[in-house]
């Protein structure tokens, strides 16, 4: 457990996530605004993609679901708009819209493994880091994502905390699995 204020306690616990990964193309872009992100601004690296799904399910269940879900073949969706906000996880985002498609993978994913409640809210972060709104305004600025829309073609498992707060939190992230979309 750990203390956040002297009333509010807040309950650490693992989770997996099930995460969309870009394609080749739009990986190789996202992968190296990301990593030139970091050094600018000595944030952690991580690998672009989507949340579909995160719970405390366990990774036996996890891997279950991931084996034996009906996968669709690799998906497109279109690119919003350039976003950035106080959470940690999306300080600067590229929002994406949402499909069919990807509305029902990630209903079978959270159906199969079998926990609890998760809203799918596409999008790809930039960057992980508590920054000033105006300094996240600025950097914002100056990203042109060169893609309207982006495709997604495997299902990576990572095991991590349910709650992501700092850079040594992403680094403890550890992927169990992965799955190709198919055609």
């Amino acid at each position: 457990m750990v203390e956040t204020s002297a009333s509010t306690r807040r309950e650490l616990f693992e989770v997996i996530a099930f995460w969309l990964l870009l394609a080749a193309e739009e990986d190789a872009f996202f992968r190296s605004a990301i990593e030139q992100l970091a050094a600018e601004q000595r944030a952690p690296v991580f690998e672009p993609h989507v949340t579909l799904y995160a719970s405390d399910i366990g990774e036996e269940r996890a891997l279950a679901a991931l084996k034996d879900s009906d996968v669709p073949p690799p998906l497109e969706l279109n690119v919003g708009s350039l976003y950035h906000s106080e959470k940690f996880t999306k300080t600067i985002f590229v929002r994406l819209y949402s499909s069919s498609s990807l509305q029902r993978l990630g209903e079978e994913l959270q159906a199969r493994a079998g926990g609890g409640a998760y809203e799918l809210n596409p999008h790809v972060s930039l960057i992980y880091k508590d920054m000033p709104a105006d300094e996240r305004a600025e950097v914002a600025q100056r990203i042109t994502v060169p893609f309207k829309r982006i495709r997604f073609d495997r299902l990576k498992l990572i095991h991590g905390s349910n709650s992501t707060k700092t850079a040594a939190d992403v680094e403890g992230w550890r992927a169990i699995g992965e799955r190709a979309l198919t055609r």
